[in-house]
């Protein structure tokens, strides 16, 4: 299965809680969140995405993160797309993406 739109309209904030409502099964067959067009996010807790370890592709434009920091990616192996274009971004830690070894397109 593939989960290309999560309804999140209220959801301000991403933390380690965010999946708990997906089994392991079904976590393990996302290869693509798409969480733009929100225009609310405003923060993402460090390794809130690590249990995504076949996301490819990674969806965040059209919030409002203000920073990208070292470990807010972390466990995201696979990831080969990851679009954040559109937000508040102020400071990007220089580690950031130091463990997406299969990362091709940035857009910020």
């Amino acid at each position: 299965a593939q989960y290309n739109r999560l309804l999140c309209s209220s959801v301000t904030s991403i933390n380690s809680e965010f999946l708990n409502g997906f089994s392991n099964k079904e976590i393990n067959q996302i290869e693509k969140l798409n969480l733009d067009n929100n225009n609310k996010i405003e923060s993402i807790e460090d390794f809130s995405f690590s249990r995504l370890y076949n996301l490819k592709q990674l969806h965040l434009n059209y919030n409002k993160l203000k920073e990208i920091r070292k470990n807010m990616f972390a466990n995201l192996t696979n990831l080969e797309n990851l679009m954040i274009f559109w937000n508040q971004i102020e400071s990007i830690d220089e580690n950031s993406f130091s463990n997406q070894i299969n990362l091709n397109s940035l857009d910020l």
